[in-house]
């Protein structure tokens, strides 16, 4: 029988961290849509980055390195390899994609 492993700090710190920039593009959301004319655009590319930085935050919290890539299906792929309930999730952002694409 193995011991058991502990938590590896570093790798929840580097969760946080990235959890800590998803923050900011919501906060930056709430920024853009207070305006008097919302860039929907905007507001929506924000969208997109905090999906996809969350989603890295979760992969590196499994323990997955990833990759530089904004392709939120791709992303969600890897996920569901670690975890296809999360990963399944997911795949419900996925046409936020279309929105880095368009900037």
């Amino acid at each position: 029988m193995s011991a058991p492993t502990h938590p590896d700090p570093h790798r929840w710190q580097e969760v946080a961290r990235w959890r800590h920039r998803a923050d900011d593009d919501l906060a930056i959301i709430d920024i853009v849509l207070a305006q008097s004319s919302p860039s929907l655009f905007g507001a929506s590319l924000h969208c997109q980055q905090a999906a996809e930085k969350m989603d890295k935050a979760v992969l590196i919290a499994f323990g997955v390195r990833p990759s530089r890539m904004h392709d939120l299906e791709r992303v969600g792929d890897l996920i569901h390899a670690v975890h296809p309930e999360i990963g399944s999730e997911v795949y419900g952002l996925t046409q936020l994609t279309t929105w880095y694409i368009a900037a």
